[in-house]
């Protein structure tokens, strides 16, 4: 059903579904679309001026004032008000995912008063993104920092350098210190391919070693063992780097990988080399001995089966598993971490089961919930966005970066459900299903997730 025009500022109520028609800066919600739930809310939309609202009867919860047995007086209001939304329902068909700027005469306030307070709301929504933009630059460049301090030190390693394995022990230890704070958060990443190694490696067993670290504190583990976790996460692929390479011509550039012929020597390669380091934990060289073994007895090099498989070397198998999914080489293989987590779980009911512990893939699901980030989601109001950043205190509502094709300054709409009670994920999306406009916009070449304390950020709050 198209929109109808609201002609009466009494029909609103809570539970009415309604559409704001207004600029940017007209009304002070962070969508335009949304069900009224709380009699804040209802007083805000009554005081606005610069505006026309619609509403969507479909969506909107029964009227408990309804009179039920006057149908002709509704059927004769629903006509008329038919025919103002008529005119406008390709318009509102067009404005699915944007606010459009309308210019309606001031009803109660001046045309000073007006610019005023649109003027204020435009400098505390600019303040808004600023804050969220510095928060995430503050992020990246942590992320930036530990990934080439993780490349120097595989430089090192491979130059037979005993300090890098002090400065690898460091880099852990400072991820293992996250989990002190109490509200942590995993943020999405834009990594950019680049030639040679530093993409197909480091940033792949940066990935791999966060992931078994979120997975090793959701089962427990103590401090001493997640240290252990990491730094065998952090160098289970060392190996790829010991045995003959070749570059590959990919769509992201070139790529350095091992030969496919030697590949399986990796793990054997990477604990003979690191055994040579007086001082590295032998239960770190276990993980990356045994990381490509399989529960089932399908893996390598031993053809291990699960009671001979130590749980540190489970969690990498899998947190390895999911980062190889989510950044394929090849773009057209590439998972979404939402699909990544749906084939993990699904192995169980197949004939994939038992190669990877039921037990660590759930503890993953659990800590990257149902929209780990970086994937696609439709908000209750329609808008499409990307998860950015989950906060592990309140996992499933986590920062969306939506999609809008009119930005004002190039300024992303980021908003965090948590904060915005009228607003929810109505689904998951594939890649597919987003036009091809919003999938560009949205979507990032390779998946990286770093964990990091929380830190406040305003949000937009109804005055």
């Amino acid at each position: 059903m198209a929109l109808i025009f609201l002609e009466n500022i009494d029909q609103l109520r809570l539970g009415l579904y309604v559409k704001i028609k207004g600029s940017w800066f007209s009304h002070p919600f962070s969508v335009s679309s949304f069900k009224i739930k709380t009699a804040k809310e209802l007083e805000i939309l009554r005081g606005l001026t610069r505006v026309k609202l619609y509403y969507d009867p479909t969506r909107s919860d029964p009227d408990p004032n309804a009179i039920a047995a006057d149908t002709t007086s509704d059927e004769k209001t629903s006509m008329m008000a038919m025919e103002d939304s008529e005119a406008a329902s390709l318009e509102n068909q067009k404005e699915d995912l944007r606010t459009e700027g309308s210019d309606p005469e001031p009803v109660e306030e001046s045309l000073a008063e007006t610019k005023e307070k649109a003027a204020s709301l435009q400098k505390q929504r600019s303040q808004i993104f600023q804050e969220q933009m510095t928060h995430l630059k503050k992020v990246e460049s942590t992320y930036s920092k530990v990934l080439k301090d993780s490349e120097t030190i595989f430089n090192n390693l491979i130059a037979s350098r005993p300090e890098s394995i002090k400065a690898a022990k460091q880099v852990v230890s400072g991820m293992v210190d996250v989990f002190r704070h109490q509200s942590v958060s995993m943020t999405l990443m834009e990594v950019l391919g680049r030639n040679g190694l530093g993409w197909g490696l480091s940033t792949h067993s940066l990935n791999v070693s966060i992931m078994s670290l979120l997975i090793g504190h959701e089962l427990g583990m103590s401090k001493e063992d997640l240290q252990l976790l990491g730094l065998g996460a952090l160098f289970h692929d060392l190996g790829e780097r010991l045995v003959p390479m070749k570059v590959k011509f990919m769509e992201g550039g070139m790529k350095m990988q091992s030969d496919s012929s030697l590949h399986q020597l990796h793990p054997e390669k990477g604990c003979e080399w690191l055994e040579k380091f007086a001082g590295f934990p032998p239960e770190a060289l276990s993980i990356i001995l045994q990381h490509h073994e399989r529960l089932n007895g399908t893996g390598y090099p031993q053809g291990l089966r699960q009671e001979d498989i130590g749980l540190p070397a489970q969690i990498v198998m899998v947190a390895d598993e999911y980062d190889e999914m989510c950044n394929a080489p090849r773009q057209a293989d590439r998972r979404t971490p939402h699909q990544a987590l749906g084939l993990l779980f699904r192995a169980f009911m197949g004939t994939d089961s038992h190669k990877f512990s039921e037990e660590v893939v759930q503890a993953l699901i659990r800590v990257l919930t149902v929209y780990p980030p970086g994937t696609f989601v439709q908000l209750s109001d329609e808008s499409m966005g990307v998860v950015t950043s989950i906060n592990q205190k309140n996992p499933t509502h986590p920062l969306i970066m939506l999609y809008t094709p009119q930005e004002l300054n190039n300024e992303a709409t980021i908003i965090d459900l948590a904060k915005n009670e009228h607003l929810k994920i109505g689904k998951v999306l594939r890649p597919n299903e987003l036009p091809s406009k919003v999938h560009e916009k949205l979507s990032r070449r390779h998946v990286a997730i770093f964990l990091h304390a929380s830190e406040e950020i305003a949000q937009p709050v109804p005055a």
